[in-house]
């Protein structure tokens, strides 16, 4: 069975990875797998119709993989294409203790500035609660 590279089995620290992280893990779990299958660069590349050396740049982490291109990657090694994608940590929203708030701030701006420092709202949520409940 085929393996997928994780940022763990790398020994990577998901909450430090960044995006320039992301990229050489694809890329080795698209080499793993076209190993898997006995194909070679050249061959992967043509079925691809790209060169052999975008495919090696990809594989290296050096060259960002284009989302269409990750799709017919997928296709090409016969897997999903989240099968090639590396699992980012989730990043909570910040608290209040995350981000200095100045005294006096009603919930309502609150939430306006946890808002600008959110990318999952749930604090917001919270405090977008409690504001319906005045």
């Amino acid at each position: 069975m085929f393996a997928i590279l994780t940022p763990a089995s790398r020994g990577a620290t998901l909450a430090h990875m960044g995006t320039a992280d992301i990229y050489p893990l694809i890329g080795e779990a698209i080499k793993s797998r076209r190993k898997h299958l006995s194909l070679t660069q050249d061959k992967l590349a043509a079925a691809l119709q790209i060169s052999r050396a975008s495919l090696a740049n990809i594989e290296a982490g050096r060259q960002k993989v284009l989302v269409h291109h990750l799709y017919d990657i997928a296709d090409a090694l016969q897997l999903d294409v989240k099968d090639l994608l590396v699992e980012m940590p989730k990043v909570s929203a910040p608290t209040e203790q995350d981000v200095p708030l100045p005294p006096g701030l009603d919930d309502r701006q609150k939430l306006q500035v946890l808002r600008v420092f959110s990318d999952s709202g749930s604090q917001a949520e919270e405090l977008a609660a409690i504001d319906q409940t005045r």
